[in-house]
């Protein structure tokens, strides 16, 4: 098979693989998006392999690789819940530990490159950019990773046995997205001070390295911010309480992981006049008070 452009599109005889793209939920929409992306990245090669099932001239040789890319890879949710998981199916599936070559997306975010040296100290890794295209004559390929009970216990499990620590504690901490631009808190300055007054610890999780990020909140009682990325650290804790602050577009993605961890949920919505799912919130002082003080 063949694994083309910055995406890791997978072809074998014309055909793409969904389990490198994403869980069948969700694989029609991800795949129609990646496929698109990868023709206007590099139309002819992709046609070769797509509409006329022609070998391709490959830049590189692979005898044994995993796909550890699409078009999510690059963002800290989905490289923490989706794309890390998949490591567990090909630590089980692999015949010679160590034997499969991971690909990765090119010049792929910080917390991408910190995870696996984390993780994956040992095994050879390729960065694949846009245009090139890997052949692979043994292609490992596990289910693609749903948010089980098993699947984000392994995680937390292997993460943290890599781990020393050794960090600082904040028993409540409070994961802000104020530089994001998008579903932040248009009132903080206020609420810094109910925030405070509760114990609560405010935290920048991008000036940290992966490794610290994971220890400043494993050891957690209680982790609140509003719906994003950074809630994700929800899953190296446990017996958690977990306070999702949430526009009108209520996504239960973080209630599900609550549920699974057996984590304490709780949300608050705020105030909004804009129906976008991006959109900033107002949060009354006096209910976000009342909430805190309903954690457990």
């Amino acid at each position: 098979c063949y694994s083309i452009g910055k995406h890791s599109t997978v072809f074998k005889r014309g055909k793409i693989l969904p389990d490198t793209i994403a869980h069948s939920k969700d694989w029609k929409k991800r795949a129609a998006t990646q496929v698109t992306r990868t023709l206007l990245q590099s139309p002819l090669k992709t046609l070769r392999l797509f509409i006329y099932r022609e070998k391709a001239q490959a830049d590189k040789h692979v005898e044994h690789a995993a796909v550890m890319n699409n078009i999510t890879a690059k963002y800290f949710y989905h490289w923490n819940l989706e794309i890390l998981p998949i490591l567990r199916g090909i630590r089980k599936l692999e015949e010679k530990e160590n034997n499969t070559t991971l690909i990765i997306p090119k010049n792929p975010p910080k917390f991408v490159k910190e995870s696996l040296e984390l993780l994956e100290p040992e095994r050879t890794i390729i960065e694949q950019g846009k245009d090139q295209i890997i052949k692979i004559d043994n292609l490992l390929l596990p289910s693609y990773p749903q948010l089980t009970q098993k699947n984000l216990s392994w995680l937390r499990k292997t993460v943290l046995q890599e781990i020393d620590d050794g960090s600082e504690n904040y028993d409540k901490l409070y994961i802000s997205r104020q530089r994001e631009g998008k579903r932040c808190v248009e009132n903080f300055d206020e609420i810094k001070g109910v925030l405070s007054k509760s114990g609560v610890k405010i935290v920048k999780t991008e000036n940290y390295s992966y490794e610290e990020q994971i220890k400043l909140t494993a050891n957690s009682e209680s982790i609140i911010g509003v719906h994003g990325a950074g809630l994700s650290h929800i899953v190296w804790s446990k017996d958690l309480n977990v306070l999702e602050l949430t526009n009108r577009n209520i996504n239960d993605i973080f209630w599900l992981i609550s549920k699974q961890l057996k984590h304490n949920y709780y949300s608050l919505e705020g105030k909004t006049d804009n129906p976008s799912r991006d959109s900033n919130i107002f949060l009354e002082k006096e209910k976000l008070k009342k909430k805190l003080e309903e954690l457990k």
